[in-house]
C-alpha cells in the first residue's frame, strides 16, 4: 500500500467512525504532513547525496549527511505522534477491517521508516564519510 493509498484510508476510517471516541482523529492530516516531508528529504538524498556518494565525494558530504540526520531524527519525531494518534496501532475491540488495517499498515510504515533511517545513520553515511564507497 502505498502513502496516499494509507492517506484515503485513514480519511474512511475517521469520517466513517466520527462519532466513536476512540476514532484516530487527526492521522489523516499527520499522514499527509509526513508524505510531503519524506518526499522533500528523498528528493534531498535522490538529487544531490547519493549522486555526490556514487561520484566518489562522500567523504567531502559531512554537511549533507548531518542535515539528513537532522531530518531522520524529525521523521523519527513523526512517528512518535503517528503512534501516539494509532494508540500504539492497537485497534480497538469494536474496530472495522478497515481500522484494523490502517493500524496494522501504519506500524508497517514505521518498521520501514525506521530501518532506512537506521541503514542510511548507521551503515551509508559512516562508509561514505570514511571514504569506503
Amino acid at each position: 500500500m502505498t502513502l496516499p493509498d494509507l492517506i484515503e484510508l485513514a480519511r474512511k476510517v475517521e469520517r466513517v467512525h466520527a462519532d466513536k471516541e476512540n476514532v484516530p482523529s487527526g492521522l489523516a492530516e499527520h499522514l499527509t504532513s509526513m508524505r510531503l516531508a519524506l518526499e522533500i528529504h528523498m528528493q534531498k538524498e535522490e538529487q544531490i547525496l547519493f549522486p555526490s556518494i556514487l561520484n566518489g565525494q562522500g567523504i567531502k558530504m559531512r554537511g549533507p549527511t548531518l542535515q539528513m540526520e537532522r531530518e531522520h531524527d524529525e521523521h523519527a519525531t513523526n512517528l512518535q505522534r503517528l503512534r501516539a494518534l494509532a494508540s500504539d496501532f492497537l485497534p480497538p475491540a469494536e474496530a472495522c477491517t478497515s481500522w484494523r488495517a490502517l493500524f496494522l499498515r501504519c506500524e508497517q510504515l514505521e518498521a520501514d521508516i525506521m530501518a532506512h533511517i537506521h541503514l542510511e545513520n548507521h551503515v551509508l553515511f559512516p562508509k561514505a564519510l570514511s571514504g569506503e564507497i
